[in-house]
């Protein structure tokens, strides 16, 4: 079993804090060959993925198991987004993508 590890400093309201993720890595991300983009991608989000995979899992689950399906959710909304269409950065708009993945897989695990 593979443990995740918290980075409480992430937690905290620091304006600095936020991911910045360009819209030149998003654009990479999204073409055909964007392999390491959609990696490094991953990567910036990381530090949010384990605590939101935490968070969702409630001791009911392994946070890993959601973690994956967090992973999974940020292509989907990759595939989604246009930053010439919206205004809200990737990570926003990628969120509520992520969150609803790791709710569905711990449903699913559960029962």
């Amino acid at each position: 079993m593979t443990d995740i590890h918290i980075n409480y400093d992430a937690l905290t309201n620091k304006p600095n804090s936020k991911v910045q993720v360009s819209s030149e890595l998003v654009r990479k991300a999204k073409g055909l060959l964007g392999f390491s983009a959609r990696k490094e991608l991953v990567q910036r989000l990381d530090p949010q993925l384990r605590l939101l995979a935490v968070e969702v899992a409630q001791r009911q689950v392994n946070p890993m198991q959601l973690y994956d399906a967090g992973v999974n959710a940020i292509l989907e909304a990759l595939k989604l987004y246009d930053p010439e269409k919206t205004t809200q950065p990737f990570p926003q708009f990628a969120q509520p993508f992520i969150r609803t993945a790791m709710i569905h897989a711990r449903d699913k695990l559960v029962s």
